[in-house]
């Protein structure tokens, strides 16, 4: 449970330290870009620390599945589109 969790954590952080990337992969057709990046930063660090504790793991669990499923159209852009910058992860990986 503690990989999944880093995994969250670092992802949740990841979306602060590295906002404009995140923006910049996020639909044309949404608004609100900036602000549903820390949004979903957010929640995704409130699921990481939700799903170390026994009493809140199974609501954060089903927290972070609606987080993934909500952030996939912005993961399909990404993958679609090609514009400067998506090649390139924001850990320079």
């Amino acid at each position: 449970m503690l990989i999944i969790s880093l995994f969250f954590l670092v992802g949740g952080v990841v979306h602060f330290v590295f906002t404009d990337f995140f923006v910049m992969v996020m639909p044309d057709y949404l608004g609100y870009h900036k602000e549903l990046v820390l949004i979903s930063g957010i929640f995704e660090l409130l699921g990481a620390i939700g799903i170390l504790i026994p009493k809140t793991r199974f609501l954060a669990g089903c927290g972070l599945i609606a987080l993934i499923v909500a952030v996939y159209p912005a993961n399909i852009n990404m993958a679609l589109l090609n514009r400067p910058g998506y090649s390139r992860h924001p850990l320079g990986s």
